[in-house]
């Protein structure tokens, strides 16, 4: 696992790619700590990080070994370890680690708000209705779906924000062909809005 801790009263999981903890990963930890959180990246593939020139392979692996459901389980597993540390626990996750954000919306108590990027494969789980803030952030082009059909579809449900950034799958990480500084900027700006306004949230509630 990769973590940053600030000794922050907020932690932030962030659930990686197909690909694992790679030096997107890594960069996108270093952003979050630098704010003040604390950052924790479980390895899902309880593996090496794969390449991007592997993608057939990561895909494989990620759907024959590991699978939504199993992902699903261990980020839930790190949040029950950590409640007790933290007041404000916020999934953060990139393609299908924000498939996995999303699945963990669905249990009270679990979390207090998830973002995600690119998740594609949330299409699948649209029967679910989220239990915190959802912030969801997608490119204007996809090659895999109709995204704008689902951000009609996301955009009906209570507490979801959906935001459309210009680039491709991969906008926000700079390693990747597809990488879109200004979208990036824009979308990891929104994602800590959020985490801020939580914060007031519970703030003005305990006074």
């Amino acid at each position: 696992m990769l973590k940053h801790c600030n000794y922050s009263d907020v932690a932030v999981i962030l659930i990686h790619e197909i690909y694992g903890i790679n030096d997107h990963m890594k960069h996108v930890a270093q952003m979050v700590a630098a704010k003040g959180y604390d950052v924790y990246c479980p390895n899902l593939l309880n593996r090496d990080h794969f390449h991007y020139d592997d993608e057939a392979d990561a895909y494989q692996y990620f759907k024959n070994e590991i699978g939504f459901g199993k992902a699903k389980k261990q980020v839930l597993n790190l949040v029950d370890s950590l409640k007790s540390r933290y007041k404000t626990i916020v999934f953060w996750g990139y393609s299908v680690g924000a498939t996995v954000a999303w699945l963990c919306c669905e249990h009270y108590g679990i979390g207090d708000a998830a973002i995600g990027y690119y998740g594609s494969r949330i299409r699948d789980y649209l029967n679910l209705f989220p239990k915190l803030p959802v912030l969801l952030l997608f490119s204007e082009h996809e090659k895999s779906f109709n995204v704008n059909w689902l951000v009609e579809q996301l955009s009906c449900k209570s507490g979801i924000k959906v935001e459309l950034f210009k680039g491709q799958h991969g906008f926000a990480n700079p390693f990747s062909d597809n990488y879109h500084p200004d979208s990036e900027r824009k979308a990891f700006e929104l994602s800590l809005q959020l985490i801020e306004t939580i914060q007031k949230t519970k703030k003005n509630v305990l006074t």
